[in-house]
């Protein structure tokens, strides 16, 4: 099969208006986010370690690591990232194993695999079906929702740019959450299909590395608790996701993207619980290995250390090094006043970084801002911050 192949001044216009209608998408989606509830889970796995080795670092040495923190076996490694393994240590010991790493001269960083919270999503918003005109963020005409009128314009001017672009039917996202139902007559023309996989047949037919990835990929993958491989949503914030972003528009059904064409592409890598951090990275991974230029991603943690950020830093550096991936995360729409396990104490993201938004910012000597991950607060439809949300300084 011949494919036109686009040139460089048109691959650079795909990813700007990519990026800019994913912007719009964030946008929309963290007005959707509620206050962060104190009760969840630790921040972190409860036997999970990443650690980063330095370059040449013998076997002996590992070895000798391992030992040293009480390491169980090692579960993963990440060819993006040289030397990051994922290791098992015994049930309350991660931070003690992580201390015991930071202590080794042969380690960049070791930390506890940290779990990232998906935001969260209103009554309105939990069946696709929903008016138009709750939609306010693409066109406010001054409807009132929840109560509350809005200001007309106190939007994104969706129906203008819809005059020039509504999106391109080739053009992958990759919506890294708890994956997508493919199947909705409001989203199935626009999910990704790898025409060189053959479905469910338990075999990596076109030889990438991921067996069964057909539409996306199941990060989670366990053959009696999560047994589908591609990536099927097992939980809905991934198919709301979606559906902001690429609902087929101009079909006279439920909602309308901000693209109407797209190829979404459903990574699953989170569940209802949240995100582990090391699942995160094997996301990021796939984009680089299957050339996917642009991510959604609708989860957040909050980490006040100064050891952070660590392996998904790392993963969004290797994918803007390597394919000029760019990554669209929300701001971070909550605070923590209770002391929990996350503790976003501030709405400004200055003093209270929310990760992976934070990543372009220049936050730690050792890790500058990215400049490939952009990180967009909420409004309300008064076009006012909304009030449990984020602020962050943008810097040109």
């Amino acid at each position: 099969m011949n494919h036109k192949c686009p040139n460089r001044d048109e691959m650079h216009r795909r990813a700007r208006l990519a990026a800019v209608l994913a912007v719009s998408v964030a946008t929309i989606a963290s007005h959707m986010v509620s206050a962060q509830d104190p009760n969840r889970s630790k921040p972190y796995h409860p036997t999970h370690v990443l650690v980063r080795f330095k370059p040449q670092v013998s076997d002996a040495s590992l070895n000798a690591a391992h030992q040293a923190a009480g390491a169980v076996r090692t579960l993963n490694s990440y060819h993006i990232i040289p030397g990051l393994k994922l290791v098992e240590v015994p049930e309350g010991d991660v931070e003690a194993a992580v201390a015991a790493y930071r202590q080794r001269p042969d380690v960049l960083y070791a930390q506890p695999d940290h779990i990232f919270h998906l935001t969260r999503l209103p009554n309105e918003a939990e069946t696709p079906t929903a008016e138009f005109d709750k939609q306010w963020p693409l066109l406010n005409r001054g409807q009132t929702i929840q109560g509350q009128t809005g200001n007309v314009n106190a939007d994104i001017d969706a129906n203008v740019a819809w005059d020039f672009w509504q999106g391109d039917a080739d053009f992958r996202v990759a919506v890294i959450d708890t994956g997508v139902d493919y199947n909705h007559p409001d989203l199935a023309a626009n999910i990704w299909t790898n025409t060189g996989e053959i479905p469910n047949n338990g075999m990596d037919d076109d030889g990438n590395g991921y067996v069964d990835d057909y539409h996306g990929y199941n990060f989670l993958y366990d053959p009696v608790e999560d047994p589908i491989r591609d990536g099927f949503d097992q939980d809905g914030h991934g198919t709301n996701v979606t559906g902001i972003i690429a609902a087929v528009g101009d079909n006279e059904l439920g909602l309308v993207g901000i693209n109407w064409r797209a190829k979404i592409v459903p990574l699953r890598a989170c569940d209802a619980d949240g995100c582990a951090e090391s699942k995160l990275v094997l996301a990021v991974q796939y984009c680089i290995d299957t050339n996917i230029k642009l991510s959604n991603n609708s989860y957040g943690f909050c980490e006040q250390s100064s050891t952070y950020p660590g392996a998904l830093y790392d993963a969004f550096k290797q994918a803007r090094d390597q394919i000029g991936h760019l990554a669209v995360a929300g701001a971070g729409n909550y605070i923590d006043t209770q002391g929990g396990p996350r503790h976003c104490t501030t709405l400004n993201n200055d003093l209270s970084a929310v990760w992976p938004a934070s990543f372009g910012e220049d936050n730690e000597p050792n890790n500058p801002g990215l400049g490939s991950v952009i990180a967009v607060a909420a409004t309300n439809n008064q076009d006012r911050l909304w009030a449990s949300g984020s602020t962050m300084t943008i810097r040109g």
